[in-house]
């Protein structure tokens, strides 16, 4: 590529030491020219080994401590001296071709808003990594209309343009970035040439429940416009949750059919992902990843209760 543009590597980070040293090593790696990027870690308070770690590739580490995560991604894009701003998450692992497959494919079409990519599993992921995670996005390049931020390409004056990432929100500021963009008459892609392996996701049950209602806490803020296919499962399934419930302080059977509901829900979206992934019918994974929905669909629920709740409290407070 003639007149390579300068590019700026964001990694947001919060007590990352597991990781980052791997994702550093491999953005270090690159076969981009050196001179050509710059690689920026924000830090949100770590209280272990990260900054000193960071410190050690000879990074670049802004303090972004208090902010929350739409809040710490703005605050590398305001820092970042790149045309091309690439968003990567801290326990993720970039192919040396990242930058570069990256930057082709952003700058090959000027409709194109921004640029994302799929997330693959370590060699020794855990059963319920596997699950979670079928297979990895392995298309060339297929519109979107939402990109997660763990791999993200965007150019600068775009990201301006659209005002950056929200920074009210706990979760979701991918999905309200990605909105915006369409909203400016942008388009966006995934493509398999910008896929990572991703160490953070949650190898046992007990994370997994936890990282899945945190990322649900900002449901009614972050969910996409129109008909949202999870967002609907899910109040289905508090719906027959409580259901049950009144069911069984009444002393009636109905919640037996309240419950096989539940499970219904789980099938769908159990079916639903397989559908997607292309992956072929495995009696033995479908029972895993069947299993995982349900709970995912536990914590979800949770998390969009919460997000209920949150919201009421707002909405008097202000009237008071």
């Amino acid at each position: 590529m003639v007149n390579l543009p300068f590019v700026s590597v964001l990694v947001p980070a919060f007590n990352e030491e597991e990781f980052i040293n791997e994702c550093l090593l491999q953005l270090r790696n690159q076969d981009y020219p050196s001179s050509s990027y710059e690689i920026i870690v924000m830090d949100n308070g770590s209280k272990d080994s990260t900054v000193d770690i960071c410190k050690s590739h000879g990074v670049n580490v802004i303090d972004a401590s208090g902010r929350l995560i739409g809040g710490v991604r703005n605050l590398g894009a305001k820092h970042a001296q790149g045309e091309v701003l690439a968003y990567i998450d801290a326990d993720c692992i970039a192919s040396t071709d990242w930058i570069s497959n990256g930057v082709t494919t952003l700058l090959s079409d000027k409709s194109l808003g921004a640029l994302g990519g799929g997330f693959g599993v370590r060699a020794d992921a855990s059963w319920v990594e596997k699950a979670w995670v079928i297979s990895e996005f392995d298309d060339d390049f297929i519109s979107s209309d939402i990109l997660a931020t763990g791999s993200f390409f965007i150019k600068k004056e775009i990201f301006i343009k659209v005002g950056g990432f929200n920074e009210k929100i706990k979760a979701g500021e991918d999905t309200e970035i990605s909105r915006s963009l369409l909203k400016h008459g942008f388009s966006l892609a995934l493509t398999k040439s910008v896929n990572v392996i991703h160490l953070g996701y949650p190898r046992t049950l007990g994370k997994f429940f936890i990282r899945q209602f945190w990322q649900s806490s900002d449901y009614l803020r972050t969910r996409k416009k129109g008909f949202d296919a999870v967002f609907s499962v899910t109040l289905i399934f508090i719906f027959l949750f409580f259901m049950a419930l009144a069911s069984l302080l009444l002393g009636t059977y109905f919640y037996i059919l309240f419950f096989i509901g539940g499970i219904s829900c789980s099938s769908v979206l159990a079916v639903y992902r397989f559908k997607k992934s292309r992956h072929r019918l495995d009696v033995f994974l479908f029972l895993k990843v069947f299993f995982l929905n349900y709970l995912y669909l536990v914590a979800r629920s949770g998390g969009l209760l919460r997000s209920i709740f949150s919201e009421l409290k707002s909405f008097f407070v202000q009237r008071l």
